[in-house]
């Protein structure tokens, strides 16, 4: 990313004096000073904030009920959890003991996963590679986001899920993970097939 951002520079086109300056101000004049990046960025990171503390109190929730807490003490405990996962404690209960890390890397991941930035797979690395060469990187300036988003839109929400490695492993491995998965491709299946029957009776075009 470091490299791509002074793409458009006096220093990457190895100008100096009046021309340097020429190319500098282009730089900020097509770009409009980077604003619209910057907000694209603000928005990215609170959104991926917003998920991340959602699943954070999902997984509090779903933690406080397998230790069989309820009324008030859940709700401390729950309160508690989410102020500090890794290394806070609640009564007897040490968070870390409770795998309060692994939970909060979790967190994360799933942020990732609804910013559309989670890690790609070796298909979208090479995709990505591709990507980065000299003349294709302006045709294809960002690789990441759309893969994401095919992924998240078209595999886990249509029977392409049924093909997928990854989400037959997530339903062989069980608990609030498959359920979701398999919610994912429920509703995901669901709207296609409304969609497809108001098509075909011509009350959607």
């Amino acid at each position: 990313q470091a490299s791509r951002s002074k793409a458009w520079s006096a220093e990457a086109f190895g100008a100096t004096g009046l021309m340097g300056n020429i190319i500098e101000m282009s730089g900020h004049l097509f770009t409009l000073g980077r604003i619209p990046t910057k907000m694209l960025s603000a928005e990215d990171i609170y959104f991926k904030v917003l998920a991340q503390r959602m699943e954070l109190h999902a997984q509090a929730a779903r933690l406080s009920r397998r230790l069989g807490l309820t009324g008030d003490d859940r709700v401390d405990f729950m309160a508690a959890f989410i102020t500090n996962p890794r290394s806070g404690e609640w009564g007897n209960y040490k968070f870390a003991e409770l795998g309060g890390g692994e939970i909060f890397k979790k967190t994360h991941d799933i942020a990732r996963y609804t910013a559309l930035q989670r890690e790609l797979g070796e298909v979208g690395k090479s995709i990505r590679m591709i990507g980065r060469m000299p003349v294709l990187r302006y045709f294809l300036p960002v690789i990441t986001t759309p893969i994401n988003s095919f992924l998240y839109g078209v595999r886990d929400r249509s029977p392409f899920a049924l093909m997928s490695k990854e989400w037959r492993q997530t339903i062989a491995n069980g608990g609030a993970e498959a359920d979701l998965a398999l919610g994912r491709l429920s509703y995901g299946t669901a709207i296609i097939g409304v969609a497809a029957m108001m098509t075909w009776m011509g009350l959607m075009n």
